[in-house]
């Protein structure tokens, strides 16, 4: 609203405020095409009471407006519903929730970049998740997308639909059999770690083309094609830190593979089942895939031998 009020390149406020609420976003896109995913908002057991006819199992419940796959649950029937519903509202009181229809299918990200003009599908991650009923992401692996990936042109045509088209964007989708199924949008960079493993792959430059667009000129980069991958390593039980790995960076193949700790001796971990689990991030992409894949799987077995919880 600032950047509009001065008369600067901004992004819509719009389309930020439908990003960020994840209710408003659905019926954005419900409205436009009524096949679109089901969802309801629940702010209390009464309001929960209204729409039981109406749910089908298994479902997602997730705070409207949360992060970082936190409160965020797979529910198998109603029973599991009332009793985690009851949990949130007895922590968070009036607080609402998003039900939503469970889509089946492996979950990948679109990293996009636009000027107002222009909107330049950077690539995207695979993500793999933790079992059910929680969603925290475990890994990344880079998709260097190309003009003819099949599901590419529905992915930017939805994201198109809502707005985006100014900026960094990050937008998350489950491609499902009847095609990708767009879960939430970020309007902004890439966090957890990809953003600057992003950046490192485009030599620098993904930042600076950030601010370019800020200041009124038009995006000009170009997506990488390395292969790439980023694992987090979650802490396996409640309890204090008592040793911990340290932060290291080394050569892969025309790459690096770099790891960097999230938590340190000393520090007590109660899991939460997102990302605020997590001790330490790896990151690593070289031109060679099967070098990213060996050197991945040679640090995750050495840094996990080096943490100790008790």
């Amino acid at each position: 609203m600032t950047a509009a009020y001065l008369k600067l390149p901004g992004k819509d406020w719009r389309t930020c405020y439908r990003t960020k609420n994840k209710a408003a976003m659905r019926q954005f896109l419900q409205d436009m095409d009524k096949d679109a995913c089901w969802f309801q908002t629940v702010c209390d057991p009464e309001s929960l009471a209204n729409v039981a006819d109406e749910i089908s199992y298994p479902c997602i419940a997730k705070p409207r407006e949360g992060v970082g796959s936190l409160n965020v649950r797979r529910l198998e029937s109603a029973e599991q519903l009332q009793t985690f519903s009851a949990q949130f509202w007895q922590e968070q009181p009036g607080q609402p929730l998003l039900l939503e229809e469970f889509l089946s299918g492996p979950v990948h990200t679109l990293e996009t970049l636009g000027d107002g003009q222009a909107l330049v599908p950077l690539g995207g991650f695979e993500v793999t998740l933790s079992e059910p009923p929680y969603f925290v992401e475990l890994e990344a692996t880079w998709i260097p997308y190309e003009p003819d990936t099949p599901y590419l042109p529905e992915m930017l045509e939805q994201i198109r639909r809502l707005g985006v088209g100014f900026g960094s964007c990050h937008s998350e989708f489950v491609i499902t059999a009847r095609g990708p199924q767009l879960i939430e949008v970020n309007y902004r960079t890439v966090g957890d770690g990809r953003d600057f493993l992003l950046n490192q792959m485009m030599d620098q430059q993904l930042f600076k083309a950030i601010l370019q667009i800020h200041m009124g000129q038009p995006a000009d980069i170009s997506a990488p094609h390395y292969a790439a991958c980023i694992r987090y390593l979650g802490a396996p039980r409640d309890g204090t830190i008592l040793r911990s790995a340290t932060g290291r960076t080394e050569p892969c193949g025309d790459g690096f593979a770099e790891f960097a700790p999230l938590k340190t001796v000393g520090e007590n971990v109660q899991l939460t089942h997102s990302n605020r689990d997590y001790l330490g991030v790896l990151r690593l992409f070289a031109s060679d895939e099967a070098e990213v894949s060996d050197t991945l799987a040679r640090w995750t077995a050495d840094l996990e031998a080096e943490w100790e919880i008790a």
